[in-house]
């Protein structure tokens, strides 16, 4: 049988497999709880704490986001931490990219899995005010991640079907680069 690209494969989840994706997105809220926080618009960058990054898994997406991540090094006293695929170390180190990251493996990175209750563990002392998904068609785990963290604002690019988990959506295009440039203006505008 196939693995479950969500759950680790052990008994535990093993009828996970079988729920809906409308099931799935419900069970990934409940377990991440329903408190969150509230939150003023425009975000108070002053007040910012920490910054959590999903990085896509497609090497042209993440090409197109490194000048972003080059721009939040400006946010490097607020701690910003980025989960990138493990394939993509080599690229991310070539471009300098000075934040902490925290790479994972496809199958280490299922609920369950030893990698990702390490992430679980890692990420509620970072103190997230932020969380930003990069990836256009995240794993509901990751998803979990955003909101577990405790940040009151977690964003994606045209994510409404994913709230709660991501409870701001924002609209740029379909094209990464506009994406990116889109995103580098409103850190940009935020900080003196």
């Amino acid at each position: 049988m196939k693995p479950s690209p969500y759950f680790a494969d052990t008994f535990a989840f093993f009828f996970k497999r079988f729920l809906s994706k409308e099931s799935l997105l419900r069970w990934f809220c409940k377990k991440a709880g329903d408190e969150s926080k509230t939150f003023q618009y425009p975000i108070p960058f002053a007040n910012i704490q920490g910054i959590f990054v999903i990085l896509p898994e497609a090497k042209d997406a993440l090409l197109a986001y490194l000048p972003f991540l080059k721009n939040l090094e400006k946010f490097k006293n607020h701690g910003t931490l980025l989960l990138a695929h493990r394939d993509h170390q080599k690229l991310l180190q070539e471009h300098r990219i000075a934040q902490e990251i925290f790479y994972y493996t496809t199958n280490g990175c299922r609920y369950g899995e030893p990698e990702f209750q390490k992430l679980q563990t890692i990420l509620p002392p970072k103190k997230i005010s932020i969380s930003i998904c990069l990836e256009p068609e995240p794993r509901f785990q990751m998803l979990f991640l955003a909101k577990m963290c405790g940040a009151a604002y977690r964003f994606g690019f045209d994510c409404e079907k994913f709230y709660p988990l991501l409870n701001l959506s924002l609209s740029a295009g379909d094209e990464h680069p506009k994406r990116s440039e889109f995103l580098m203006d409103l850190f940009n505008r935020a900080v003196p």
